[in-house]
């Protein structure tokens, strides 16, 4: 879904943070609708925005403002590519934890919510490695949150409640993260299961006695897939025991892990992630047909493609856990049906700090809206 595909009345390109606050105060005071765009290959996480008037293309706001290697720490513009980023720290030999293979602004990323499962499971969601941010709300305001150094990073985490937010409470300018460096080595453990009872046992053992994964994924057939990483020496020891453990269950193979990548045009998925213990996701795995499991993170990915009665069922079903749909959800969803899943008093307390930020509900109209926020409460509070 690109900018052109949203029916904006016209587009507005600001060069800096100032230049993206006049234009949002205007906007405000015009009464006209925005819908803030990095890339444009996401726009719909979420839900689908509604109409709006202006698209407020960040391509401008790209590059580095600040990089130490030394402290591990970065600082980008809001439309910096992930590309650009993945080069600047390939040189030093560190890495932004979290990023998909796919093209992208930073600043879009962070909006949408998304990270990357494999890197999830190993070091936490991007949103945890925001230290700090800059950002514009619809009032022409430009605030700071956090710091560049990981040191003086003090007070409370405002930057990190626009995560995944689409935009709709203020516009990311500036960013700021805490990095990794790159592990020495990484070693694939692939294992083609005979049934999905020998993948369970195999799951178990690893959690109980196996060497520590970076990443594990479970995939139809079954599949048992997992990364080893770290120091070299260390790592491929780590593989070798993996390897010999599974064994016992299965042909083992050093196949790479499939993960899914972020959201694209066209692709609608839902994400689940269940609150329970991790022997439960291989439960939904059986019960989904077609579907790829995450038992470290508590996640199971499936398509959004079959029956449409049967598939409504299964959100619904599903709706008593926590889920979200990435990229626009399809036609047949019942529109009472909210395209994620909180706590209701959460949503309540979201559309407060909605109504805080974005007093004229010019951003990012929809699912994000004060009373798109009110009614998911409703509705789940009727659960």
């Amino acid at each position: 879904m690109s900018a052109l595909d949203t029916g904006v009345a016209r587009t507005v390109r600001p060069a800096s943070a100032a230049e993206v606050a006049v234009a949002l105060a205007a906007c405000a005071a015009a009464g006209e609708r925005v819908l803030p765009v990095g890339a444009g290959t996401a726009l719909a996480a979420a839900g689908a925005p509604e109409a709006c008037d202006v698209a407020l293309v960040l391509g401008a706001l790209q590059g580095v403002v600040d990089y130490s290697p030394e402290d591990m720490t970065l600082t980008v513009l809001a439309g910096t590519t992930l590309d650009t980023i993945r080069q600047t720290l390939a040189s030093r030999a560190q890495r932004l934890p979290g990023l998909p293979v796919n093209a992208g602004t930073i600043g879009g990323l962070l909006a949408c919510g998304w990270t990357a499962p494999e890197e999830r499971e190993a070091q936490g969601t991007l949103r945890e490695r925001l230290i700090g941010a800059q950002v514009a709300d619809s009032t022409g305001r430009v605030t700071r949150s956090g710091g560049r150094v990981v040191k003086n990073v003090t007070g409370y985490d405002l930057h990190r409640m626009h995560v995944g937010a689409g935009g709709a409470f203020g516009v990311f300018t500036e960013l700021t993260f805490r990095l990794e460096p790159e592990p020495e080595h990484r070693a694939p453990v692939s294992l083609e299961a005979p049934s999905l009872e020998a993948a369970r046992e195999a799951w178990r053992w690893l959690r109980a006695e196996g060497p520590e994964a970076a990443f594990v994924c479970v995939r139809p057939g079954p599949v048992l897939a997992a990364r080893v990483e770290g120091d070299e020496e260390p790592a491929r020891e780590a593989a070798l025991a993996l390897a010999a453990g599974w064994g016992r269950w299965g042909s083992v193979s050093s196949r790479e892990p499939v993960s899914p990548e972020a959201p694209a045009p066209g692709r609608a998925r839902l994400s689940v992630s269940l609150r329970a213990a991790p022997s439960r996701v291989l439960d939904l795995f059986e019960e989904v047909k077609g579907a790829v499991a995450y038992p470290q993170s508590g996640e199971v990915w499936l398509d959004l493609a079959g029956d449409p009665d049967d598939l409504t069922a299964r959100l619904r079903t599903l709706a008593r856990g926590t889920y979200r749909v990435h990229d626009e959800a399809p036609a047949f969803l019942p529109p009472e049906l909210p395209r994620w899943s909180a706590d209701p008093g959460a949503l309540v307390a979201l559309a407060k700090v909605k109504r805080a930020l974005d007093p004229s509900g010019i951003l990012r109209p929809g699912s994000y809206s004060a009373d798109a926020l009110e009614r998911a409460a409703a509705w789940f509070a009727r659960r």
